[in-house]
C-alpha cells in the first residue's frame, strides 16, 4: 500500500490495482465467451425448473385440447390447420419417439423453454456487451411467466420470432433481412395468426427501406430481389401449403372455425374484463357466461372484433381502456413475476400486492428514462449512440414490429404475460439500452461481467422453482390405460371428478375417436335429487367412470363402489395413490355406443 501526499490516505499501490484489473478482464474474457454464456444460461434455467419432471402436472384447457392434433400426427401424420401445426409437428413427433403422453409434453417443454432462454441471450448478444447480454437473458430465465407457463404454445410462437432478430443482426443484408420476413410469416400461418400483424408492419419497414434506396441511386437488378424476399418467402407458404395438406379441416371449414376460434376469445377476454369492472353483475363463472354478456352488450352471442365495434363502440372502447390501464401490473408481472397492484392482469392471477415489483419497475423506468434521455444529448454531440443504432437498425427493426403488433394484441386481449412476450423483450432490450448508455458514461463497465458471474453463482444456488404437488391428470391418464381403446371410439362417456374433458383429450389417438367427459359433479346433482346412480349412469352413456379419492369418498357412490355388480358395473382397475384410494369401472355389459 502507498499514501496519498495530499490527504496522507493509504492507496493501493499500483500492482494491486494491475493485479485487481487483470482479474476482472479475466473475469470479463471468461463471461463473454459464448461457450461459457450459453452452458451457464442453460444450466441455470435446467436448475430453476428441476424436478419439472417429477412434480408437474399435464396442462388443462387449450393444451389438452391441442393434443388430440399432437396424437393424430403423431399415428397419422393428421394436423389442424387452424391450431397452431407447428407445435402439434414437434409435440407429435416426441411423441412418436417416446411412445408415452408424459414423458412427450415433458421433453416438449423443456425443449422450448430451455431454446426460447438461448435465443433470448443470443438476442441480446447482439444489441449489447456479452456480460450485460448474460445478465438480461438470466433476468429471463429466473422470471416464473417466462418458465411455469400455462400455455407453451405461447412461448414457441416467441422462438421464430427471436430467430428472426438474430439472423438479421448476423446476416444484416436483403438475404437476411428476406429471411427474417419469412420467419415472421411462418410464425403467423403455422404458430400464432396474430403475427401475421407483425409480419405485415415489418413488410412495411422493408418497402420504405427499398424505396428510400431506390431514391438515393441504389437500384439492384430484380433477381438478387428475387433471391432476398421470394425465395424464403416462398419456402415459408410451402410449408404452410404442407401442413394444410395434411389437415383435416380445410377450406369452408377451416374459415369457420378460424373465425369460430377468434370470436371465442374475444368473448372470453371481453368477460372477463367486464367481470373485474362489474363483478356484483358477473359473481360466476365469467368463461360460461360469455356469451350471455356478448348477447347483452352486442346484440349477438359471438360477435367478431368488427361486428362488436360497429354494435356498441362505447362498451369496446371501454374494454380496450381496461386492458390498457391493466398494462402497467402486466408488465410488473412480465418483468418482475409479480404486480404492486391489487388488479389480476391475467387470467390465473399472479402474485399481487408485492412492493418489490413496484420498486424494481420504478427502478427499471428510471434507467430507461435516464439512459434514454442522456442518450439522445449524447446523439447531438457525437456519433457514438448512432452508429450504435445505426449497425443494428435491422434486428432493432424486426424487435419494434414485434412489439407493436404485440401491444395491439394485448390491448385487444389482455396484458396476460403470456400474450405479451414481445412487449417484455422490448421493455428489457429498453432497460439494457439505458443501463449501456449510463455504464458507458460512469466508466464502470467493467462491473457488469462480475455481477454476470456473482449473479449466476447466485441463482445456481437457489432452490428449484418446482416442488413436489399433485398430478391429477398424470395419475388419471395412466390409471385409465386399461380402458383407453373404448375411450377412443366415437360416442363413449367418461364420468370422472377429475377434468373429464381434458382426461378424454389426452387418451385420445386421433382426431376422429375420443371420449365425450361428464363431469361427477353433474351426475351428482341428479342422484342427490332423487334418480338412482345406475339409471343416471345408463341415461348418460358411460363407458368408463375414473373415481379419483374425492370420488371415492362420497357417499353417493359409496353403494356402486361396494357391489358394482349390483348396478351393472364392474371393477376393471383399482388402487391407493398419495392421496388416498382410487377406481377404474365399466359396464358389466358394455351398451352399444350412441351415435
Amino acid at each position: 500500500m502507498g499514501s496519498d501526499p495530499v490527504s496522507g490516505a493509504r492507496t493501493p499501490a499500483i500492482g494491486e490495482r494491475l493485479e485487481l484489473a487483470g482479474a476482472t478482464e479475466r473475469v470479463r474474457a471468461v463471461v463473454a465467451h459464448p461457450a461459457f454464456s450459453y452452458a451457464a444460461i442453460l444450466a441455470i434455467q435446467l436448475r430453476v425448473v428441476w424436478g419439472v419432471w417429477q412434480d408437474k402436472d399435464l396442462t388443462v384447457g387449450d393444451t389438452a385440447n391441442y393434443f388430440v392434433d399432437v396424437t393424430s400426427w403423431a399415428h397419422g401424420a393428421h394436423l389442424n390447420i387452424v391450431y397452431n401445426p407447428l407445435y402439434s409437428v414437434i409435440w407429435g413427433t416426441i411423441l412418436a419417439v417416446v411412445h408415452d403422453v408424459y414423458a412427450a409434453a415433458t421433453i416438449n417443454r423443456l425443449a422450448i423453454v430451455l431454446l426460447a432462454t438461448v435465443l433470448v441471450l443470443a438476442t441480446m448478444r447482439t444489441l449489447f456487451a456479452p456480460a450485460l447480454a448474460f445478465l438480461i437473458a438470466l433476468w429471463w430465465a429466473v422470471v416464473p411467466q417466462n418458465f411455469a407457463v400455462l400455455y407453451d404454445v405461447h412461448l414457441l410462437g416467441l422462438i421464430l420470432e427471436l430467430v428472426a432478430v438474430v439472423v438479421v443482426a448476423r446476416v444484416p443484408t436483403r438475404r437476411g433481412v428476406g429471411a427474417a420476413l419469412a420467419l415472421l410469416l411462418a410464425d403467423g400461418l403455422l404458430v400464432r395468426t396474430e403475427m401475421l400483424l407483425t409480419t405485415a408492419m415489418f413488410a412495411l419497414v422493408i418497402l420504405f427501406a427499398e424505396l428510400r434506396r431506390r431514391r438515393s441511386g441504389v437500384r439492384a437488378p430484380a433477381p438478387v430481389h428475387l433471391k432476398a424476399y421470394a425465395i424464403p418467402l416462398a419456402i415459408a407458404l410451402l410449408l404452410f401449403a404442407g401442413a394444410y395438406w395434411r389437415s383435416h379441416i380445410q377450406g369452408q371449414t377451416a374459415r369457420e372455425m378460424l373465425e369460430a376460434k377468434q370470436e371465442l376469445n374475444l368473448c372470453e377476454a371481453y368477460a372477463f374484463n367486464y367481470q373485474q369492472r362489474h363483478p356484483q353483475r358477473v359473481p360466476g363463472n365469467p368463461f360460461l357466461e360469455c356469451s350471455a354478456i356478448m348477447k347483452h352488450d352486442f346484440g349477438r352471442p359471438m360477435p367478431s372484433l368488427t361486428q362488436a365495434i360497429s354494435a356498441n363502440p362505447r362498451a369496446m372502447a371501454g374494454f380496450f381502456a381496461w386492458n390498457v390501464e391493466l398494462l402497467p401490473a402486466g408488465s410488473e408481472v412480465a418483468l418482475f413475476g409479480a404486480t404492486s397492484s391489487g388488479k389480476n392482469p391475467a387470467y390465473p392471477p399472479p402474485r399481487m400486492h408485492e412492493l418489490y415489483a413496484g420498486l424494481l419497475g420504478l427502478a427499471a423506468l428510471a434507467l430507461i428514462l435516464v439512459g434514454g434521455a442522456l442518450g439522445a444529448r449524447e446523439a447531438r454531440r457525437e456519433e457514438r449512440v448512432r452508429r450504435w443504432v445505426g449497425d443494428r437498425r435491422w434486428p432493432l427493426a424486426v424487435l419494434a414490429t414485434i412489439v407493436l403488433g404485440n401491444l395491439i394484441v394485448v390491448i385487444d386481449q389482455r396484458p396476460w404475460a403470456e400474450y405479451m412476450y414481445g412487449v417484455t423483450i422490448g421493455l428489457m432490450v429498453l432497460v439494457g439500452m439505458g443501463a449501456t448508455v449510463l455504464l458507458q458514461r460512469r466508466r464502470l463497465r467493467w462491473l457488469t461481467a462480475p455481477a454476470a458471474a456473482l449473479a449466476a453463482v447466485l441463482v445456481l444456488a437457489l432452490p428449484s422453482y418446482y416442488s413436489p404437488a399433485p398430478r391429477p391428470l398424470y395419475e388419471g391418464v395412466s390409471r385409465l390405460q386399461p380402458v383407453a381403446a373404448a375411450l377412443r371410439r366415437p360416442g363413449s362417456v367418461l364420468v370422472s371428478g377429475t377434468n373429464p374433458t381434458d382426461l378424454c383429450f389426452y387418451l385420445s389417438r386421433t382426431y376422429q375417436g375420443y371420449c365425450s367427459g361428464l363431469d361427477w359433479s353433474t351426475l351428482r346433482a341428479l342422484v342427490a335429487s332423487g334418480t338412482p346412480l345406475p339409471a343416471a349412469l345408463s341415461k348418460a352413456g358411460a363407458t368408463a367412470i375414473y373415481a379419483d379419492p374425492g370420488m371415492v369418498a362420497d357417499p353417493l357412490l359409496a353403494p356402486l363402489l361396494k357391489a358394482p355388480r349390483a348396478a351393472g358395473w364392474r371393477q376393471l382397475a383399482g388402487g391407493v395413490g398419495r392421496y388416498g384410494p382410487w377406481r377404474v369401472l365399466v359396464p358389466a355389459r358394455p351398451a352399444p355406443l350412441r351415435q
